[in-house]
């Protein structure tokens, strides 16, 4: 993931406010106005073209192609269907057959909370709200899918998303300073729910939902 938000930080200048000038947030050596900065800049489109968006396409084309194999349970494979989906395999292999596309979805998904969220202001609240509803979409995806061939690895995945749902949560609420009206006591009451927060999905995960 990092190598696919790599290509996307190219092009996330921070501009001084009182020289209005432009540099590279990951290199303020760098001019994002000058000569060097622009002959790189169609490299750095190809590179968007071939990392982030290019490898979950081809992560799709090949899963695609095979999607009549892979769909089916590996018990009822034959020796031939299963030399023929080999090279796919790993894309496949955490996956129930009928979500062999998932892989897919979950590149593009740590995309959106990596490579997008550069775009949007370090810290912000609009940065936290939209951690906030990537979180919460991955919850609801996780929860409808099922998609591991373990129930326990679905569960997991879920409370994985939850707690990612709550870090957003509480750290919007700390960057809107919804404590700034409140008493002392409900200050405490606060701080502690947030400690709470952080340690929910890892609790819950130790009991057993059957």
């Amino acid at each position: 993931v990092q190598t696919c938000a790599l290509p996307i930080c190219y092009f996330k200048c921070d501009e001084f406010a009182d020289t209005g000038e432009r540099y590279l947030e990951k290199d303020y050596g760098l001019d994002c106005d000058g000569d060097r900065y622009k002959l790189f800049t169609g490299f750095g489109l190809i590179m968007i073209g071939v990392y982030p968006i290019g490898i979950p396409c081809l992560y799709f084309i090949l899963t695609y192609s095979n999607r009549r194999v892979l769909s089916k349970p590996e018990p009822t494979r034959t020796d031939l269907e299963k030399a023929s989906i080999a090279h796919v395999a790993f894309l496949v292999a955490n996956y129930e057959p009928e979500f062999w596309y998932f892989e897919t979805i979950e590149c593009f998904r740590k995309l959106s909370l990596t490579g997008l969220l550069i775009f949007i202001s370090p810290g912000s609240a609009t940065q936290g709200l939209f951690g906030l509803l990537v979180a919460m979409g991955s919850q609801r995806l996780y929860s409808g899918f099922k998609a591991f061939p373990d129930a326990s690895d679905d569960r997991l995945a879920e409370l994985a998303q939850w707690q990612l749902v709550f870090t957003f949560l509480a750290a919007l609420m700390i960057k809107v300073d919804v404590t700034s009206n409140i008493s002392s006591y409900d200050k405490i009451i606060f701080e502690y729910l947030l400690l709470a927060i952080l340690f929910f999905a890892p609790t819950i995960s130790f009991f057993d939902p059957v």
